[in-house]
């Protein structure tokens, strides 16, 4: 049974992957057009599961069937005007070198996404979790993370911390401005919203994706800080999609100018792992 076949309701429509696994191609969609804005899609298991590449998706709402699967490549947007519903499926995602997929949702959000990071062997990275949910210990557990040579335990993903007392080249010591996590816990809980950590994969990592699971983040999101000694604070983009941090990218609505009543001054500094240094 097919919404995208009912009489008297065009604005549906779904996926069958009959052809192949192009997003834009007719003959995989019910209703044997490619969706436009106004549409809601359902996705179902299907022999060829959809992917949109080098694609600027707009549609109304999205339905994931259970077993059904969407995979958005590293030049891919997708942009809801409606609402989001996961049921039991999966929403995946991805990113590489050359650019990052992007997913914006102006209605409601139910169910988990899947976002890829891309993230090279030989260097640091700062991250931040862009879905709510994401267990630490389970990330860790997942991913190849570099070992410490001076505590085994330790691993390379930390928590920064602007107490002011000098950074140590010795990992396991926690009072200093990185707090390191450890392996084979279970207790860590999940990543804070919009908080930022530094990670670094093993150079025999299988792959170079770092991978986070877990529910959309929606809306206006606050981030607590704090002014000590350094007056830095290690954040993150909380969301599956780019947004403005300065008044080159928006005049207004960006982060720099909506929080200036509460910085010393209006700057943003970015991790450059290729050079190492702080841009």
């Amino acid at each position: 049974y097919d919404p995208g076949y009912w009489i008297g309701a065009p604005s549906y429509d779904t996926w069958n992957g009959l052809s192949s696994t192009d997003w834009e191609t007719a003959d995989n969609w019910a209703s044997k057009s490619e969706p436009i804005a106004t549409d809601n899609i359902f996705i179902r298991e299907a022999t060829n599961a959809p992917q949109t590449t080098s694609t600027a998706v707009e549609i109304n709402d999205l339905s994931i069937q259970s077993s059904g699967s969407l995979s958005l490549d590293n030049s891919s947007s997708l942009l809801l005007t409606g609402d989001f519903t996961n049921s039991a499926g999966s929403l995946t995602l991805n990113s590489d070198t050359s650019g990052h997929s992007s997913l914006t949702i102006l209605g409601t959000a139910t169910g988990n996404i899947t976002y890829n990071r891309h993230a090279a062997a030989d260097r640091w990275y700062m991250i931040s979790s862009p879905v709510s949910g994401q267990d630490i210990d389970t990330f860790i557990s997942n991913e190849d993370l570099l070992v410490s040579t001076n505590n085994t335990s330790l691993v390379a993903l930390a928590d920064y911390n602007n107490d002011g007392t000098q950074y140590t080249t010795d990992p396991s010591i926690t009072t200093g401005w990185w707090q390191y996590h450890q392996s084979a816990q279970s207790t860590s809980g999940n990543f804070t919203v919009g908080k930022g950590k530094i990670v670094r994969l093993a150079s025999d990592a299988t792959d170079n994706l770092l991978s986070f699971t877990g529910g959309i983040n929606n809306g206006t999101l606050t981030v607590p800080i704090t002014s000590n000694t350094t007056a830095f604070n290690l954040v993150g983009n909380p969301y599956a999609a780019s947004i403005a941090v300065n008044s080159v990218a928006d005049a207004t609505n960006n982060v720099l100018t909506v929080n200036s009543a509460l910085l010393s001054e209006q700057t943003a500094w970015f991790w450059d792992g290729s050079s190492s240094a702080y841009v």
